[in-house]
């Protein structure tokens, strides 16, 4: 009984580290992303489910479907330009 308690609590230990909410951690995962529509169609971003989620040059940018990425990547600095916009 000893043996298996003092293998018990290093594993319930570790589970218990694991399985916090730790609110540092949180604040990295909120979406700061200042748009509700697509950059490109104007419809919302979830009109056809989840946003699509695309880097460009490290930068998030979200579209209503991933057609309308083919449509950023002919003039991004245009529509990186209305991103910027929409946060000030």
């Amino acid at each position: 009984m000893q043996t298996t308690k003092k293998l018990l609590i290093p594993i319930i230990l570790v589970f218990a580290a694991c399985g916090g909410d730790n609110p540092a951690e949180n604040e990295t995962k909120v979406d700061n992303y200042p748009l509700t529509t697509c950059v490109i169609s104007g419809n919302k971003l979830d009109d056809h489910g989840e946003p699509h989620v695309h880097k460009h040059e490290g930068r998030t940018v979200k579209f209503c479907c991933p057609p309308c990425v083919e449509d950023f990547d002919e003039d991004p600095a245009k529509y990186l330009a209305m991103i910027d916009a929409a946060k000030k």
